[in-house]
């Protein structure tokens, strides 16, 4: 009963934070700046995945778990030529202030 008790309180706490993570997300996305950002990093992952192909390893459970913000890193950190505008706009997004 107490497994029971605890997947239940799990659950609510779930659709607690779900809720809290609607009304947020929603009200920065409102915002102009915050699609224009959405639309350039879609535009520099897009971008790097031509070369460093990490939309892959969303199919594979076993990779999937370790996508995370470190892909940020690795396309920074990238020297190819095909990742310099991805590098570019991860920069000017970061350092906009």
């Amino acid at each position: 009963m107490r497994d029971k008790v605890q997947i239940a309180q799990n659950s609510v706490q779930s659709q607690n934070w779900q809720v809290v993570y609607f009304h947020v997300c929603h009200t920065f996305n409102e915002s102009d700046v915050a699609k224009a950002i959405e639309y350039m990093m879609l535009d520099f992952l897009l971008s790097a995945n031509r070369h460093m192909h990490f939309a892959e390893d969303m199919k594979d459970p076993r990779r999937y778990v370790f996508l995370n913000d470190s892909l940020i890193n690795r396309i920074e950190m990238s020297k190819e030529p095909v990742c310099h505008y991805p590098r570019v706009s991860i920069s000017s997004i970061l350092n906009c202030s």
